[in-house]
């Protein structure tokens, strides 16, 4: 992550978007040497010790978090990914634990 920029997340945003904004993955945001503070305060996105907690929990990290239910959230996740929706988390659980670009 060469020339690194710094950026105030305001509401609304979340990481990946972020990161396709200025054309990096998330990963390297997230693991960015000046964002261990955040990283110690907020965990790991792979936290999570059940599978459907680990879902969750990536869901939320990935800025899923502005619905009403889970299962809004689950939809407004596959909008804008594009699996089919269903608003069932079980539904996207794989493509949690992928690298969204």
């Amino acid at each position: 992550m060469q020339n690194a920029r710094r950026y105030t997340a305001v509401a609304g945003d979340y990481l990946v978007l972020i990161a396709q904004a200025h054309d990096v993955t998330w990963q390297e945001i997230w693991h960015h040497p000046q964002n261990a503070t955040h990283r110690r305060l907020r965990g790991s996105p792979e936290l999570g010790t059940e599978p459907r907690e680990a879902n969750e929990r990536r869901l939320s990290n990935l800025g899923f978090v502005g619905g009403e239910t889970l299962n809004a959230n689950v939809l407004a996740f596959q909008r804008h990914f594009e699996p089919p929706l269903s608003g069932e988390l079980d539904d996207i659980g794989h493509h949690l634990r992928q690298s969204p670009q």
